[in-house]
């Protein structure tokens, strides 16, 4: 589903992802997860977009660790507890840069309604409406 290659998410690298608009895969490194309609062995937990992918991103992470920062994926991995089966150490991000907002909001479209028909459901994480 485009972009670049999966890279290990930490505040460390937050530096070397770009303040330009673009969607982003967030995964589970090296799992498989049972979907309604086959396995997915990307392990994707999430896709999202947003008009700055940094601080998107440092968003999601300040929202799993706990902190307020406004991230609704990032808080439903945390109020679920898979903070402590995954770990962030586990956690992978795949960028795919666009020009702007409205591009990214229509790939974020494409690449869930991918995702919903390859899988029959949404990944684990997303809670946007069926397409």
């Amino acid at each position: 589903m485009g972009g670049q290659e999966y890279t290990k998410i930490n505040r460390k690298k937050l530096g070397d992802i770009p303040e330009k608009p673009g969607v982003y895969q967030i995964k589970w490194s090296n799992e498989i997860i049972g979907r309604l309609l086959g396995k997915d062995k990307e392990g994707i937990l999430m896709i999202g977009e947003g008009v700055n992918l940094r601080r998107r991103i440092r968003q999601f992470l300040t929202s799993i660790e706990g902190g307020s920062r406004p991230h609704a994926q990032g808080a439903r991995f945390r109020n679920l507890k898979l903070h402590e089966r995954i770990g962030i150490d586990k956690l992978e991000v795949k960028l795919s840069q666009t020009e702007n907002k409205e591009n990214a909001m229509r790939k974020e479209d494409e690449f869930l309604k991918y995702y919903q028909q390859k899988f029959g459901e949404l990944p684990p994480l997303n809670n946007k409406g069926g397409f």
